[in-house]
Formats: C-alpha cells, sequence, structure tokens
C-alpha cells in the first residue's frame, strides 16, 4: 500500500448516510523530476476518516494501518500454512486409506505423512499468496494526516 495519497472524491453513501472517502495513491518516485502534472494516476480505493480529520478534495493525506492489525495479518500468514502442515501429518495416513490399499500405506506410512506435509503446506501457502495479491482487502487504510 502506498503511504501517501491525495484525496480524489468525498461522497455521501447513501445506505449509511456516512461520507466516503477515495484517494488516489501518489507514486512519490515519479513525482521526484514532475514538472507538467500528474503522468501515473493509480486506482483510486476507499479510506477511513476515522479520525474526522477537515479534509477537501485535492488534499494530500497521509494514509496508514492500526499496528494490531499489521501484527496480526503478519502473524496469520505464517500461522496458517504452519497449521495446515502439522493437519497433513496427522491426515495423511487417513486421506491414504481412502486412496490407496491398506498394505500399501502400512509400508509407505512415512512418506505418506512426508507428502501431506508438503502438499498441505503448498496448498495453504498458495491460498495466502492468492489472498495477498487481489483485490480482496480485509482493512480499509486510515487516513491519519494531511500533509
Amino acid at each position: 500500500m502506498r503511504e501517501f495519497a491525495i484525496l480524489d472524491e468525498i461522497s455521501e453513501n447513501a445506505q449509511t448516510g456516512e461520507k466516503e472517502f477515495f484517494v488516489l495513491p501518489m507514486i512519490v518516485s515519479s513525482c521526484v523530476d514532475c514538472k507538467t502534472g500528474c503522468a501515473k494516476r493509480g486506482k483510486p480505493f476507499r479510506a477511513k476518516n476515522s479520525r474526522g480529520l477537515e479534509l477537501n478534495v485535492g488534499d494530500a493525506v497521509r494514509l496508514g494501518l492500526p499496528k494490531i492489525a499489521l501484527a496480526l495479518n503478519g502473524l496469520l500468514s505464517f500461522l496458517v500454512p504452519i497449521a495446515c502442515a502439522v493437519a497433513g501429518f496427522f491426515l495423511a495416513p487417513y486421506i491414504g486409506e481412502r486412496v490407496f490399499p491398506l498394505e500399501f500405506v502400512r509400508s509407505h506410512a512415512e512418506e505418506m505423512r512426508a507428502g501431506g506435509v508438503v502438499f498441505f503446506l503448498l496448498a495453504s501457502s498458495s491460498v495466502v499468496f492468492v489472498i495477498s495479491r487481489s483485490n480482496l482487502h480485509f482493512m480499509v487504510p486510515e487516513i491519519l494526516h494531511t500533509v
């Protein structure tokens, strides 16, 4: 997420009656030598104004997320794949019994457990990766202050 943005639009939500704030990300690296205008416009996204700041369209603002939310997000990004790998270790023999003959499962129990760990770890890590790269956002950034 970009730290700095320009307030692009203020509208009122028809259902709740609350103000909604849409910001445009500032690509700061392209602003260094800019003399004409913004050539790199990002896609507007919604931000919260939970601090009740007086804002006008065109204001430059700094965005952020609560530190506890960032810490929880990072922690879950590691704990979910690890928990799935542990589950794969214990579930692999039960899944193997349904797919392979019982003698095969008994003679290759350790290989099945290792395969279960690898499969569950890769599957859960892939899900975390896809969610992190998608447009699905669980947290809305907050406008911290104007610049």
